[in-house]
This record gives structure tokens, C-alpha cells and sequence, in this order.
């Protein structure tokens, strides 16, 4: 038996949606009958009620998912917002912190130093060789 307040409406009739029972309704007052259920059996019974004739206002717990519902589009914008700040933030320092470019390629008409080639070659490692050395590499 299920009784619910006179200022409760029903939108609807009471219905069985799972098992077998019998649904009897009278004023404020619902009797369902089911016989022999078995320990495991499920019985589901839906009662509807038109919105707000049972309680006024949602549960604490809806109220605060209604509200955070409301807030999410403002937290997505903040997040979005946070992300192109920091995206710029590492733009700008990587504008300010990169290694200058250098690698242009330009011909030179002075020579480097005025060190004589045969000395350029004695300190690069290269020259000053006997001749005998330098055949093993021409065979």
C-alpha cells in the first residue's frame, strides 16, 4: 500500500514495469497486489506525479546540480581564457629568448686573419706533412 499527500496529483496512472501485480488505486491511496514472488524476483512499480505537488523545491542536492549546471559555462570560458593567456605568455618568452639567427650565407673577400695559409694549415692539423704521408693517401 503506498498513501501520498491530498495535495499530490497524479499525471498519469500507476503502472507495473517489471513483474506481475495487480494495481488498485482509490483516494491517496495505491494498493499493489503480487503473489508469489520468489526471494530473487524484482517488482517495479512506477507511480508519476505532476511536478511540484509532492515537494515545492528540489532536494539540496539537485538545487546545487542545477546550479553548478549554470556555472559551467562561466568555468569552460575561465578555462579557455587560462589557456590562451598561458599560450601567449609562452609565445612572448620564447620571442624574447631565442638564439638570434646567424646562418647567413655571404661570400667572404678578405681572408680571416692575416696569418699566411701554410701556417693555417700547420694550426688546423692539416699541413706540414712529409710527402711519404700524404702518397698513402693518393694510392
Amino acid at each position: 500500500m503506498f498513501s501520498y499527500p491530498p495535495s499530490a496529483r497524479l499525471s498519469g496512472d500507476p503502472m507495473v514495469t517489471t513483474g506481475n501485480a495487480h494495481v488498485q488505486q482509490s483516494d491517496n491511496q495505491i494498493v499493489i497486489t503480487a503473489q508469489d514472488l520468489s526471494p530473487d524476483e524484482t517488482l517495479v512499480v512506477e507511480i508519476p506525479f505532476a511536478p511540484g505537488t509532492v515537494i515545492a523545491s528540489p532536494p539540496s542536492w539537485q538545487q546545487q546540480q542545477l546550479e553548478q549546471r549554470a556555472a559551467a559555462p562561466w568555468w569552460i570560458a575561465a578555462g579557455v581564457a587560462l589557456l590562451a593567456i598561458g599560450l601567449v605568455v609562452l609565445l612572448v618568452l620564447y620571442r624574447r629568448y631565442r638564439s638570434p639567427v646567424t646562418s647567413r650565407e655571404y661570400t667572404v673577400y678578405e681572408p680571416p686573419s692575416d696569418l699566411s695559409p701554410a701556417m693555417v694549415g700547420v694550426i688546423n692539423g692539416d699541413g706540414a706533412k712529409r710527402l711519404g704521408q700524404r702518397a698513402g693517401y693518393l694510392v
